[in-house]
This record gives C-alpha cells, sequence and structure tokens, in this order.
C-alpha cells in the first residue's frame, strides 16, 4: 500500500489535506489516500505521526469510542492496514482528544495527548498524558480539573 504523504509546502494544501483525511477518518472511505478501515464513529480532532519503535504509524484522537469496529476510546493508531487502540484509551465524563503532537523529552519520543478526559490507561492524567508506545504516563497533577488542553 502506497504511503500517504501529508508534507506539503504550502499552509492552505496542508489543512485541505487534514481536512479531507479527518473526513477519511470518520467515513472510512477512500478520499484522502489509502482506505482507513471502517473509520471511527465519531469526529476526529487530532492527528499525529509517531514512531513507537516499530515503525511510523499515524494516532487519532477525538469524541469517538471505535476505530475500525475496534474500542478506541477518543485515541488510536492505524498503522497502514487496521486500527489499534493504545491500552485503554482515555477516560471520564464527556472525554474527547483534541490535541496530539510528539516531542523528545531526553529519553525518546513519546505521543502527548491532550483534552478534556481524567485518566489515560487507567492513570489519572487531567487533560494531559504521555504515550511512551505501551504505557500511559501522567504529566504531573496534570491541567487541573476543568481545564482542558486544545493545543500542544
Amino acid at each position: 500500500m502506497p504511503a500517504v504523504d501529508l508534507r506539503c509546502t504550502r499552509a492552505a494544501s496542508y489543512r485541505s489535506r487534514v481536512v479531507s483525511l479527518r473526513m477519511a477518518l470518520q467515513s472510512g472511505t477512500d478520499r484522502a489516500g489509502p482506505a482507513l478501515g471502517i473509520g471511527t464513529n465519531g469526529p476526529v480532532e487530532a492527528l499525529a505521526v509517531f514512531d513507537n519503535g516499530s515503525g511510523p504509524a499515524l494516532y487519532a484522537g477525538g469524541s469517538f469510542t471505535t476505530a475500525g469496529g475496534a474500542a478506541g476510546n477518543h485515541i488510536a493508531k492505524w498503522n497502514g492496514s487496521s486500527w489499534s487502540a493504545l491500552g485503554s484509551g482515555m477516560s471520564g465524563m464527556n472525554s474527547s482528544v483534541w490535541a496530539l503532537t510528539v516531542f523528545n523529552d531526553g529519553s525518546g519520543p513519546a505521543l502527548y495527548a491532550g483534552g478534556y478526559f481524567g485518566t489515560a490507561g487507567g492513570v489519572a492524567a487531567n487533560d494531559i498524558a504521555q504515550w511512551n508506545g505501551s504505557s500511559w504516563f501522567a504529566l504531573g497533577s496534570g491541567m487541573g480539573v476543568g481545564n482542558t488542553t486544545s493545543w500542544l
């Protein structure tokens, strides 16, 4: 399957491709490149490419609970052929992931998720958490009750 190249030279073109990819994720159609399974059952709010050591994959966060028919709980990984969960995902009342980014704090690259959630993989996280490729970790005491993370 050919790779989807998300790099663009113009911001408008990039935004257009991200919107198309979000639509493809939600509907499972082939609008943005290769088919992405049957999509998600709710809005996709954030996308990031992260390599956990097994090769780069597309990560999606949002207000969905399933991706490709599998449990996703607001965050899921697309490896080019199937969706998979990141642990037990995020939970809490009205949970959603609104931001994803990759950052290396000196201990290796990790995926960071921000949004509105109480736990990440069962760990108290308060709206911001780190995924190292196999487990979720809280960032200190999080953002505090009632605060949300929209940008990372």
